[in-house]
């Protein structure tokens, strides 16, 4: 009976012992080990530093159970709060798993293991990231789905935005040009996300989706030597302008400016005596140099004249022109400044090819002054009646 009783005395002392044996092991060993980065062949690792401990021994291995290690290495203790080892090496896109040891020596730091983690190295390149549409406040990207991501990161100036789906479309900052990056991510089980190597775009721009008429018109128009100098605000690289007669034979022109806004575009062989109708639009360059544009602005119209010619006598001022083909009326009007300050003389119908200028306003034409004058033709756009660009005459002195 004796004896029973001092088996289970020494039974029960025993198990006590190994449980706060136990006990004592659990607590001493390194606290929070953390993944802290991920590159295409690397990781950083960071744990709680451990009183006493000297030196630590970290472990990756292909499996929780160890059996195949692929990295281990020793590091000091630092003798602050919290240590960290980058460990190089590994493959990328991978999932290992990681443990950290500590000891009072480099010999002896590969016992009393924390719980393992899970780590990954990060993923790869995303493919065929594209810039695909513009319009005044935000840009469109797409790209291939990368296998296994958990999500896409497209950082931008010093944001990160954050999607499951391979388009996306990122509100711009004020600024002419923009850089891009869009990345896939992993996680692993404990919540770290691996950030894969960045595709960059370059030179991203808000693009005016139609540009209005007040933005974009001619800025010069040398007449005997038909040409022709566009100009336009807008956002984006560059625009592009088209035209057509409006009657008779359909001699047409095209150009494309790659100056940004304000840009002069030049057009040549214009043909005199010939109302056009011409019409624009802004475009931005997408990936591997595609334009991405935006709408055509409604037609305008203008009249290239050859030549214009005027008399100044008896103060008055008699002005006449060639036929042009397109147009149905002239309107004239003077000024006493060269660009403001236009009133209109009269409207006549384009055959009259003349027209005598007789006051300025309601005030008669003066001796020895100088005046500007100018001539809008007339045309028709979709049965309606629309004023060209003003073709100017030039300054006449009155005699």
């Amino acid at each position: 009976m004796k004896k029973w009783i001092h088996r289970i005395i020494l039974f029960f002392a025993v198990s006590v012992f190994f449980v706060s044996f136990g006990t004592v092991v659990q607590a001493d060993v390194p606290h929070d080990l953390v993944q802290t980065e991920a590159k295409a062949g690397s990781i950083k690792l960071q744990w709680r530093e451990l009183e006493g401990a000297k030196w630590y021994g970290y472990q990756i291995a292909y499996d929780s159970s160890f059996s195949a290690i692929v990295r281990q290495g020793e590091q000091i203790s630092t003798a602050g709060e919290w240590n960290n080892v980058t460990v190089d090496g590994l493959e990328q896109d991978h999932v290992y798993y990681a443990r950290v040891g500590w000891g009072l020596d480099p010999d002896r730091c590969y016992q009393l293991f924390c719980q393992s983690i899970e780590v990954r190295t990060a993923p790869g390149m995303l493919y065929h990231v594209q810039y695909v549409g513009a319009d005044e406040h935000t840009a469109v990207f797409t790209w291939d789905e990368y296998p296994g991501a958990a999500e896409y990161w497209v950082r931008y100036n010093g944001e990160v935005f954050t999607t499951t789906n391979t388009r996306f479309t990122l509100t711009l900052k004020e600024g002419s040009e923009h850089k891009v990056s869009i990345a896939a991510c992993k996680r692993t089980k404990e919540g770290f996300i691996a950030e894969g190597m960045g595709r960059s775009l370059s030179g991203v721009s808000p693009l005016t989706t139609k540009i209005t008429k007040k933005n974009f018109g001619i800025e010069k128009n040398y007449n005997n030597k038909g040409v022709i100098y566009f100009k336009a605000a807008f956002q984006g690289a560059g625009y592009e302008v088209e035209g057509v007669t409006v009657s008779g034979k359909k001699y047409t022109f095209s150009g494309q400016s790659l100056g940004g806004s304000n840009a002069l575009l030049r057009i040549g062989d214009i043909q005199n005596d010939r109302m056009y109708k011409y019409r624009v639009r802004a475009f931005v360059r997408g990936t591997e140099d595609q334009l991405i544009y935006g709408k055509w602005s409604d037609y305008s119209l203008f009249c290239s004249q050859k030549k214009i010619s005027y008399v100044a006598a008896n103060k008055k001022i008699k002005l006449k022109w060639n036929a042009m083909t397109g147009v149905k009326k002239i309107r004239v009007q003077i000024s006493n400044k060269k660009k403001s300050g236009y009133r209109t003389c009269a409207t006549v119908p384009l055959k009259n090819k003349t027209y005598t200028i007789k006051k300025y306003g309601k005030a008669k034409l003066k001796k020895g002054k100088a005046y500007y004058i100018r001539l809008i033709p007339i045309g028709r756009l979709k049965g309606k009646q629309v004023l060209s660009d003003a073709v100017f005459c030039g300054k006449v002195k009155v005699k």
